[in-house]
């Protein structure tokens, strides 16, 4: 067994320094974890992995966890993904590191998932059908008024280390997006109303590149 010497805190203050609310991730679970399986109810996590278990490719399912700050929800489900990389492509998404969680709208976490979807098929060296990123790229274009010259100057400002000079257009220009809907109350309107618009094209192509996204996934992986 393995014994780890951490210096114990003796006084409030620095009982209060030592505490960290964040979520324990990777080798921390192993190591930090503590199972209150016995004095709290716990099916409703064990729950998840047998609805993940018993669905279909390609069902979807929206599964609500809830608690205070620091009870455990984040830890928990980090778990849950540790569990599910053995058998699936996880997608694990921190959506308050891409908008203000206090004030987000359905088109935030529109781009959201479909920014962190195309990121993660990227590092898998797979890419979106090109006729539905194109389709989708030009909507985009034409609703925003952005063009290949000012999202790049953009993004070159900000620095974003997940993109390189050869990565789609739609990679960066969702960087820029995001970026301003958290950063100017005033692009965050302006955004989101000419996004709003035509939700229901917004809604499809999304859907679309989803799909597309399923699709590279499964003939790459087809035993699982």
């Amino acid at each position: 067994m393995t014994v780890y010497n951490y210096p114990r805190a003796t006084t409030l203050k620095t009982a209060f320094q030592f505490c960290n609310v964040e979520p324990l991730e990777g080798e921390e679970i192993e190591r930090y974890y503590v199972d209150l399986s016995s004095v709290r109810k716990t099916s409703a996590i064990e729950n998840v992995s047998t609805i993940l278990d018993f669905q279909e490719p390609a069902q979807f399912t929206t599964i609500l966890f809830t608690g205070h700050r620091g009870c455990g929800k984040s830890t928990e489900l980090k778990k849950i993904q540790k569990q599910w990389e053995e058998d699936y492509k996880v997608i694990y998404l921190e959506v308050n590191e891409e908008t203000d969680i206090n004030d987000a709208r359905y088109t935030d976490l529109y781009l959201i998932i479909i920014k962190q979807v195309e990121f993660e098929l990227r590092q898998l060296d797979l890419h979106f059908d090109s006729q539905l990123l194109k389709n989708f790229e030009s909507w985009f274009k034409e609703v925003t008024k952005e063009t290949e010259e000012t999202v790049e100057k953009s993004v070159s400002i900000e620095g974003e280390a997940t993109l390189g000079p050869r990565d789609p257009f739609i990679a960066k220009l969702l960087v820029k997006l995001l970026a301003q809907i958290k950063g100017s109350d005033k692009q965050k309107t302006t955004i989101r109303q000419t996004l709003e618009k035509d939700l229901s094209r917004l809604k499809a192509d999304i859907n679309l590149l989803l799909g597309d996204a399923y699709v590279k996934l499964r003939n790459k992986y087809p035993q699982i």
